[in-house]
């Protein structure tokens, strides 16, 4: 090649290394005069974090300042994997999983899951110290692995007022926006743990407290370098409950106990539930129900498998469920309201009576009471003491069913109390509006299904006939069993919408469709005992902030004054009082018991399966403090189920020794 092509080439070159160098320089010029901001920006996210410092939620307390529930500090282990390559990841991992004990593509689907790639992805929560202590000792091996102190949720005695506590976790998405939208002053953030049942939900914006942050300044792993300024937090605010953790101690245990005894004759007697009130605030003194769970369960994950055999509502007999608060029949707890009823109308007076032959006949059908040879001559005051079904059948029908109903939305049955808990049942004061309402729907139910069946058995007659003549056959055929299904419906949906005599004879008991929640029967009964008042069931005393201020204290909320008669309700307690001394259906259990008290038993049917056992009362019976309502599921009777647990509530409460309650006899009531 000649000198001449050379130097040519060379220009070539160097023109061509000149343009190169230009752009450089422009795109160099471009990035530090126009997006010098925008760069700076990057390299400062990259190299300075911004830390959420969360706030630990406020402390639950009994009445006497017994701390239940309470946050303490955690390890929590997050990865934010920013430049790191795709192999270098999956390596990370692999060695966090096996610290963790953890599967390794199970980290790699929590951070699949976050949006944004800055973001922190919590992996791990309660990290034991010595897990923590590897990875620290690995954390050159571990880049964009953050260990972090996090309060973590506790509930000091596990299961113990689980139901009513409730428990926190991280809640699904739409529950999550569905707080923000409600709460937006709350600032609550993807991850953030909430309240989901209990009062940890009821007052999660009063417990949720305000989360600081933190600047950090990091290295290209990750790693905390140094502070760069700190906005503390401010703690959650406190609860103080008007619970007494000593009478709900007792209260739990004797449930366990009484059921364990119950099901050596009663098999499935496996849930049950206790409540007891202050009758002159409405204070919730306790609130047990069981079967429970711990709460702190809900602080690690759950599998799918786990939550379907150990939590789901589909169980036989479902933890989360809070029964206090839940509707069962209240079997003869409720004749005080058909005596009530029957009394307020003039449809009785107080010397009426009855003679009870063992039954009460209706038409040609004879509707037994529990004493099949009969109570002979009954007054009012006998029919609550031996709960004569004979002597209110008879005052349920003089009364009628809509005076029935009357009063007992009068005390407060068939409505929620109000109480601060999520889930409560508002339970069923039958009426005939309500069963025509009911049994129409489901009769529409049931006979839409038997229209469709004709339908299509028809329809597969008429795809396989042959000809015309055997076409109009199948046709007519159809018209025919139409007509008779028309008729069929037709008479069912005037039969059984109807309300009829028996309907009231079942309502008069407390059986039939009569539902309502322990709760309901404790307050209906708190109401016979401090003369009519009905209050509002409370379970907060006061809300006070972290350095002990109070923010608000909840006084006594009366919801009305029940319209009966002092007298009617004088007559009621009378023959409360008579079912726990000699010759009641409560004797037995309360033999030699030092303190007077009302009550009355109960035993709800439920079909094929053994009945309910219920209790109600209050105590003293001269100067009432506390009402009570117990049962146990197919706990058989009364008196001996749910009387049972709810003696040993009230000698709890008036420290009555151990040695001074005697096993007594047994309820014969069915």
């Amino acid at each position: 090649m000649t000198m001449k092509g050379i130097e040519k080439r060379m220009g070539v070159m160097q023109a061509i290394a000149g343009i190169i160098f230009v752009v450089l320089l422009s795109r160099l010029a471009y990035m530090q005069l126009i997006e010098q901001e925008k760069y700076t920006l990057m390299a400062q996210s990259n190299r300075i974090q911004l830390a959420t410092v969360t706030a630990a939620r406020g402390e639950i307390m009994d009445r006497n300042g017994k701390v239940l529930a309470r946050s303490r500090p955690s390890f929590n282990i997050s990865v934010a994997l920013v430049d790191l390559k795709k192999e270098d990841q999956e390596e990370v991992f692999r060695r966090l999983a096996s610290l963790l004990g953890r599967k390794a593509e199970d980290i790699e689907n929590l951070v699949k899951q976050q949006p944004k790639k800055y973001v922190p992805v919590p992996i791990a929560e309660d990290v034991p110290l010595e897990v923590v202590t590897k990875i620290e000792e690995r954390r050159m091996e571990l880049p964009g692995v953050i260990v972090e102190v996090k309060p973590q949720r506790e509930y000091v005695y596990g299961d113990f007022l689980s139901h009513v506590l409730g428990y926190v976790r991280q809640p699904s998405q739409e529950f999550l926006q569905k707080m923000i939208e409600q709460y937006p002053e709350e600032d609550y953030k993807l991850n953030d743990k909430l309240g989901i049942t209990g009062i940890e939900r009821w007052f999660e914006t009063e417990l949720h407290g305000k989360d600081g942050a933190r600047q950090v300044e990091v290295d290209a792993r990750m790693r905390p370098v140094r502070d760069l300024g700190v906005v503390e937090p401010v703690p959650g605010n406190n609860l103080i409950l008007t619970i007494d953790s000593q009478l709900q101690k007792v209260a739990e245990e004797s449930l366990i106990r009484t059921m364990a005894q119950v099901q050596r004759e009663f098999p499935d007697a496996k849930g049950g539930a206790v409540v007891v009130l202050n009758v002159r605030t409405g204070e919730v003194l306790a609130m047990a129900s069981k079967p429970s769970f711990d709460p702190n369960r809900f602080n690690r994950p759950i599998s799918k498998e786990e939550w379907e055999t150990t939590f789901s509502d589909k169980l036989p007999f479902p933890p989360l469920l809070n029964r206090a608060i839940s509707p069962f029949a209240p079997g003869s707890t409720f004749k005080m309201v058909t005596a009530a009823a029957a009394l307020e109308t003039g449809s009785i007076g107080p010397g009426f009576s009855v003679y009870d032959p063992g039954y009460y006949q209706l038409g040609n059908r004879k509707f037994k009471c529990w004493q099949i040879s009969g109570h002979g001559r009954v007054d009012l005051k006998k029919a609550i003491q031996v709960s004569c079904n004979t002597f209110f059948f008879t005052a349920g029908l003089a009364a009628g069913n809509d005076q029935i109903a009357r009063y007992a939305k009068e005390f407060g049955l068939g409505e929620k109390t109000g109480i601060t808990l999520p889930g409560e049942s508002s339970g069923t004061v039958p009426t005939e509006e309500w069963k025509k309402a009911l049994n129409t729907r489901l009769l529409k139910w049931r006979y839409d299904a038997l229209y469709a069946e004709l339908e299509e058995k028809y329809k597969n007659k008429l795809a396989q006939a042959k000809t015309e003549e055997e076409k109009d056959k199948i046709l007519k055929q159809k018209e025919k069993d139409k007509k008779r299904l028309d008729r069929s419906y037709q008479a069912e949906l005037e039969y059984n919408t109807a309300w009829h005599a028996y309907d009231t004879l079942n309502m008069a008991i407390g059986q039939g469709s009569n539902q309502y929640t322990p709760l309901q029967l404790a307050n209906y009964v708190a109401a016979i005992a401090n003369g009519g008042y009905l209050y509002r069931p409370q379970l907060v005393k006061k809300i006070v902030d972290h350095s002990g201020r109070t923010l608000k204290e909840f006084k006594p909320e009366l919801i009305r004054k029940v319209n009966v008669s002092d007298k009617t309700l004088s007559l009621l307690r009378q023959g409360m009082l008579a079912v726990t001394q000699p010759g009641g259906t409560a004797a037995g259990r309360f033999a030699g018991f030092p303190v007077k008290v009302a009550g009355k038993t109960g035993t709800a049917q439920v079909f094929g399966k053994d009945n309910h056992g219920l209790f109600v009362g209050f105590a003293p019976y001269d100067k009432p403090e506390i009402a009570v309502a117990a049962i146990i599921e197919h706990g058989g009777h009364g008196g001996t189920s749910a009387g049972v647990v709810a003696r040993d509530v009230l000698a709890a409460y008036f420290k009555v020794p151990q040695e001074m309650l005697k096993k007594g006899g047994t309820s014969a009531e069915e």
